[in-house]
């Protein structure tokens, strides 16, 4: 499965009570987050912030489980064999799009890969790392354990252990 990525914190004062929290993950990803408000310290900063990470898994979550009920997966052809059922990336990028959870079909399958990353939401038919693409002709299923509910508690878990 995929590794928790780790993230360390760094505070840089600019002024005696404005302080920036800077945000680095192993994953490769850097957030500067300004203070809500110049009155607080670096810890409770950080509980801003650990309080937008379980916002945001939280919206991941309603989004996975949207998009697990909405999209109906059906039998496949390709290459003469028949993939049992599944849906197709454009499917699932259309629903992103259609339900406004992204602007635009690229933006789609940038929210795709990570609810395929970070949520397990669904797997490829046939190649275990490929990431979503916005293609008629490549087959997904949604993952077992998600589809039994085991992945989203252990997401919701670790959220809130944060």
């Amino acid at each position: 499965g995929d590794s928790i990525c780790g993230f360390s914190l760094g505070c840089h004062e600019k002024e005696q009570y404005n302080t920036t929290l800077i945000v680095g993950s192993s994953c490769g990803g850097i957030k500067v987050l300004q203070q809500p408000c110049p009155s607080l310290g670096p810890q409770d900063a950080l509980l801003a912030y650990r309080q937008q990470i379980k916002e945001e898994s939280l919206t991941l979550q309603v989004i996975a489980e949207n998009a697990f009920r909405a999209i109906k997966c059906t039998d496949h052809k390709k290459h003469m064999q028949t993939y049992g059922d599944c849906f197709t990336g454009s499917d699932l990028v259309s629903f992103l799009v259609n339900e406004k959870h992204a602007a635009s079909r690229d933006d789609a399958v940038v929210l795709g890969c990570a609810l395929q990353k970070h949520m397990s939401l669904f797997r490829h038919v046939s190649k275990e790392c490929q990431l979503l693409e916005d293609d008629i002709r490549s087959f997904y299923r949604f993952d077992e354990e998600f589809k039994r509910g085991k992945r989203a508690k252990q997401i919701l878990r670790k959220s809130n252990t944060m």
